[in-house]
C-alpha cells in the first residue's frame, strides 16, 4: 500500500514536490522566544549527554489536518535556530492525495529553512487516519507512517523519523519542559499524558523512553464543532462533564494497566493547550484517576505548554533516533541472528570495539561503549560501568579491559541476560557450559519494573547459591518478540516472573512469580529436588 501511495505522488511531482497541489489558506510568521535554559553541554534533562547526539541541530516540524508548523532547533538550548514557519492547509480526499498534500507542505518548510538535514516529524492520529492508518498503537502508527514520509523524502534530506506527538510532546517536557529537573523523572517511572483530539500516553522509566508498554496508547475524546474541528468544551457548558469524564476514565484505565508508576504529567496541545484555566480547572475532576494513583502512590499534574514544544521534542526524537540506527548498523555483524550475549566470540568483539572506536585511537569513551552495551540488550548503571571498565577513572577503555569485563560479566557471569526470544530458545537446546547443570531459572523483568530492580541483587545472590543452575534474566520489553513470548506464550500478567526449564525442552517444570525471597528459595529448591529425582 505504501509502495502504491508514493508511486502516485512521485508521478505527479517529477523531481521536487510541487506545492501547487496544497490547498493554503494563508502563511503565517509565528514568533516564540527561545529556551531560557542554562544548562551545560554535558546533559539536559533525560537527555544524559548532547555531544553523544550526531548533530546539534535539526528541523522539527508538527502536523495536524489543518496546518503544518516547524523551525530548526538547537539541542545545546532548545531555541529556534529561526522563527517558526505555520503553513495552512486541507487534509482532504485520498490518502494518495493526503500524502501529496503533506509532502508539498513538507517542501514549502524545506525551502523556507534551506534544510537538507535531519528531520523529525510528529503526526497526530487524525493525520494518520487520513493517510489510511488506523490503530490505537503508537508503534504501528509511526512505522506505517513514517515509511511513507520517509519514501517521500528519499534524496530530499538526510535523515528522516516519524513519531506521534505525545513521544515529542514527552521529550521535550522531560528535557526543556518543567518536567526536566532531575528528581522528577530519576529512578522513576513517569506517564506522560497528552490532551487534544485524543488523549495519548508514553512511558518513561529512569528516563528512558519504554517502547513495548501494556498501555493503550491513545483514546479519542468527545468535543467536535460542527465544522469538524476539535474544541475543547468551557467549563459550565453541557459538554464539559462528558469531556472530564472521558479523560477520568482514560486516564485511570492508563494508569491501571502500569505495574507501577510515580507520576502522571498531563500535557495539553493543540487548541485545548489554549483553554482557559485548564491546569487548575481539570485535576478536580479526575476523581476515579485520584482514587488509582493514591492506590499506586502516584501523583497527577498538568503542565502548562507553549507554541513550539512539540517540534522541540520532536527535532530531538530524530536525533536519538538517528544516534541508535547509527550504533546498531555498526554492529549489525554481531547482532545478526540475534543470538545470546554470551556466544559472542573474542573476534566479533574485536568488531564491536573497533567500531566504536571512531578515532582510530584505541580508546573508547565509557559513555560511548555503555550505550553500545545497552544496544545489544545489557542495561547497565552508569557509575557500576565505570567502576568495572574503568576503575582508575582515566574516562577511557581499552580493548584488553573490555575483553576482560566482558569475559567476567557475560561468558563466565553467574546470571545472563536475554531480550531475545530466539536466544532463550537457543540456550534451552545447547549443553550447559562447564559448571553447570541441566536446570535453567528465567526471571521476566521488565523496564518499568520497580520491584524487578529491587530484586536483582537477591537473583545475582541466588545464582551464587544455586551454582549448577544457569540463571537468565529476560528483559520482555526490550524487543517485539520478547514482549510477545513472555505476554502471549508464557502468559505473564505480573513481574517478575520465574520460570524453571530443563534444557533440551521448551517445557516449564515450574513458574511462579513476586519478589518474596523465601518463596523463591523454596520453589527453585523444590524444582532442584525434583530434577534429581527423575536423573
Amino acid at each position: 500500500r505504501h509502495r502504491r501511495l508514493l508511486a502516485a505522488v512521485s508521478s505527479r511531482h517529477r523531481g521536487r514536490l510541487s506545492t501547487a497541489s496544497v490547498s493554503v489558506q494563508a502563511v503565517a510568521v509565528v514568533t516564540i522566544a527561545p529556551s531560557t535554559s542554562t544548562r551545560k553541554m554535558s546533559g539536559l534533562g533525560i537527555l544524559s549527554s548532547i555531544d553523544d547526539l550526531p548533530k546539534t541541530k535539526a528541523l522539527g516540524l508538527e502536523f495536524r489536518s489543518t496546518a503544518g508548523f516547524g523551525a530548526p532547533v538547537s539541542m545545546v538550548d532548545g531555541s529556534f535556530g529561526e522563527e517558526p514557519f505555520r503553513i495552512y492547509h486541507k487534509l482532504d480526499g485520498t490518502p494518495e492525495q493526503v500524502l501529496s498534500t503533506l509532502c508539498a507542505t513538507i517542501d514549502t518548510m524545506l525551502d523556507k529553512f534551506v534544510w537538507k538535514g535531519v528531520v523529525g516529524i510528529s503526526i497526530t492520529k487524525e493525520v494518520s487516519g487520513r493517510l489510511g492508518v488506523f490503530s490505537d498503537d503508537f508503534a504501528i502508527l509511526e512505522t506505517e507512517v513514517g515509511a511513507m514520509l520517509t519514501g517521500a523524502l528519499a534524496g530530499k534530506v538526510s535523515f528522516v523519523h516519524t513519531v506521534v506527538h505525545t513521544d515529542a510532546a514527552g521529550y521535550n517536557e522531560l528535557v526543556w519542559g518543567e518536567s526536566a529537573r532531575k528528581e522528577v523523572w530519576d529512578n522513576k517511572s513517569i506517564v506522560v499524558c497528552t490532551l487534544g483530539k485524543h488523549i495519548g500516553a508514553v512511558l518513561f522509566s529512569d528516563g528512558h523512553r519504554v517502547r513495548s508498554s501494556p498501555m493503550k496508547s491513545v483514546a479519542r475524546l468527545p468535543g467536535e464543532a460542527p465544522d469538524g474541528r476539535f474544541m475543547p468544551p468551557d467549563p459550565g457548558t453541557p459538554g464539559y462533564k462528558e469531556w472530564t469524564d472521558a479523560i477520568d476514565a482514560s486516564l485511570a484505565d492508563i494508569l491501571e494497566s502500569v505495574p507501577s508508576v510515580d507520576q502522571v504529567i498531563m500535557l495539553p496541545t493543540g487548541r485545548t493547550a489554549a483553554a482557559q484555566g485548564l491546569t487548575s480547572n481539570l485535576k478536580p475532576t479526575l476523581h476515579r484517576a485520584h482514587e488509582v494513583a493514591a492506590r499506586k502512590n502516584c501523583t497527577i499534574s498538568v503542565s502548562a505548554q507553549t507554541p513550539g514544544s512539540v517540534i522541540r521534542g520532536v527535532a530531538l526524537c530524530a536525533l536519538v533516533e538517528l544516534e541508535s540506527k547509527q550504533v546498531m548498523k555498526s554492529l549489525e555483524t554481531v547482532l545478526n541472528g540475534e543470538d545470546a550475549l554470551h556466544m559472542l566470540s573474542e573476534a566479533q568483539l574485536r568488531v564491536i570495539f573497533d567500531r566504536m572506536d571512531a578515532s582510530g585511537s584505541g580508546r573508547i569513551p565509557v559513555e560511548s561503549l555503555q550505550e553500545a552495551l545497552r544496544l545489544l540488550g545489557m542495561q547497565r548503571d552508569m557509575e557500576k560501568t565505570i567502576d568495572e571498565l574503568d576503575s582508575a577513572r582515566t574516562g577511557v577503555v581499552r580493548f584488553d579491559g573490555f575483553l576482560d569485563w566482558w569475559s567476567r560479566e557475560v561468558r563466565q557471569a553467574r546470571v545472563v541476560r536475554v531480550t531475545s526470544a530466539d536466544a532463550f530458545k537457543s540456550l534451552l537446546s545447547k549443553t550447559p557450559p562447564e559448571g553447570f547443570g541441566d536446570l535453567v531459572v528465567m526471571e521476566v523483568t521488565f523496564t518499568f519494573c520497580r520491584s524487578c530492580r529491587k530484586f536483582e541483587k537477591s537473583f545475582h545472590t541466588f545464582a551464587e547459591e544455586f551454582r549448577d543452575v544457569r540463571f537468565v534474566q529476560f528483559m520482555a520489553n526490550a524487543t517485539i518478540g520478547g514482549m510477545e513470548y513472555c505476554t502471549k506464550d508464557l502468559a505473564v500478567k505480573t513481574s517478575p516472573a520465574f520460570f524453571v526449564f530443563r534444557r533440551g525442552s521448551e517445557e516449564i517444570l515450574m513458574q511462579w512469580s513476586g519478589a518474596n525471597l523465601e518463596r523463591f528459595s523454596s520453589k527453585l529448591t523444590e524444582a532442584v529436588a525434583l530434577a534429581k529425582v527423575k536423573a
